[in-house]
């Protein structure tokens, strides 16, 4: 239990430390121009102020989830509580990935909910708004290669649970089979349809490069989103993959096999650069920052109807004021 304990208090130092992350502007503003080298987006003034600001509230949802997700175990798993018997009589040697599944899981919980609350954020900037000449689909936001994987890592931990369930043996507690069959595949479905809700959502933008910004970051959300049935398809079946090679429903070396998966799996999909996934399918050609046009003095004499600065208009098939 000690080790569980030391556990708990270091996943509860890293959400804190996220959390304080958020509250320093100049760490916010900091990861924020990084994220526009890593996209290659210019920033103005004006929307680097509305970019921080939703990197902070991610940064917080993340974190408070996190920190309740890491400590909300602790409850069900303390010495002597009925609900440790979720992990069975030797469940003792798995509460430490219970901590850190709950650590994960409250992440992408956190995530997840900022996620709900920005397909219903209202639309109400003032002003003339900039539409795109076509309609985004939730392929232009997350890669297809981390949509598909979350369905079919849940797929995978629903099949290896059932499998262990359904193996000779002492078996498993008949609520962990459950977790691990409804949890995954009701986070799917979950996924699903608030995606489609977030790319559905109004998008108000009064320049082409507020557009573009409201793109990347709506493409952090997606990738937000699908975050969650990863999580679920990933770390639950360890944890039960676990505790069936404990009690002998599995053999030994499943566990390793996930791990060595997930592992594999994350570095494929870093090499494939999902960031910067939104930028190729939505903005081949960066917009250029709003600048305010130059004051043009008149001409001396008679004005002239057709005289005047000239004003490029907006670049065909991407993007134009309404």
């Amino acid at each position: 239990m000690q080790s569980t304990l030391v556990l708990a208090a270091f996943t509860t130092v890293c959400a804190l430390a996220l959390l304080a992350h958020s509250l320093v502007r100049r760490f916010v503003r900091d990861a924020v121009r990084r994220t526009a080298l890593q996209v290659d987006l210019p920033l103005d003034e004006a929307t680097e102020r509305l970019v921080v600001g939703r990197f902070r509230r991610r940064e917080r949802w993340a974190g408070t989830g996190a920190l309740l997700g890491g400590l909300l175990p602790l409850a069900f798993l303390l010495p002597g509580d009925d609900g440790a018997a979720l992990l069975g009589a030797t469940g003792g040697d798995l509460r430490g990935f219970a901590v850190l599944l709950g650590f994960f899981a409250g992440t992408a919980a956190g995530l997840g909910l900022l996620a709900w609350r920005e397909t219903i954020r209202p639309v109400d900037e003032p002003g003339p708004r900039v539409a795109r000449a076509s309609v985004p689909v939730v392929e232009d936001y997350v890669t297809p290669h981390e949509r598909r994987g979350a369905w079919v890592l849940a797929g995978a931990g629903v099949a290896v649970t059932a499998w262990a369930g359904l193996r000779e043996g002492p078996g498993l507690p008949g609520a962990l089979v459950a977790l691990g069959i409804a949890v995954p595949v009701a986070a799917v479905v979950v996924t699903e349809v608030l995606l489609r809700r977030l790319v559905a959502a109004r998008q108000a933008a009064t320049t082409p490069l507020a557009l573009a910004w409201d793109d990347v970051l709506r493409a952090r959300t997606a990738r937000d989103l699908v975050t969650v049935p990863l999580t679920a398809g990933a770390y639950l079946p360890l944890v039960i993959t676990s505790r069936a090679e404990a009690v002998g429903s599995l053999p030994d070396g499943v566990s390793l096999v996930l791990v060595l998966a997930m592992l594999v799996t994350a570095g494929v999909s870093a090499l494939l650069d999902p960031r910067g996934h939104v930028r190729r399918r939505l903005w081949p050609q960066p917009p250029a920052p709003s600048v305010a046009p130059p004051s043009v003095t008149p001409p001396s004499g008679p004005a002239s109807p057709a005289a005047g600065p000239s004003v490029p208009g907006p670049r065909p098939g991407a993007a134009g004021a309404l």
